[in-house]
């Protein structure tokens, strides 16, 4: 279970980062 919400993490963080690249 702490795996999935680890990877969760770190896609979400990843998206993130790609939303906030492409926003500025």
């Amino acid at each position: 279970m702490l795996t999935l919400i680890l990877k969760i993490l770190v896609v979400s963080l990843l998206i993130w980062k790609l939303s906030n690249s492409n926003n500025t």
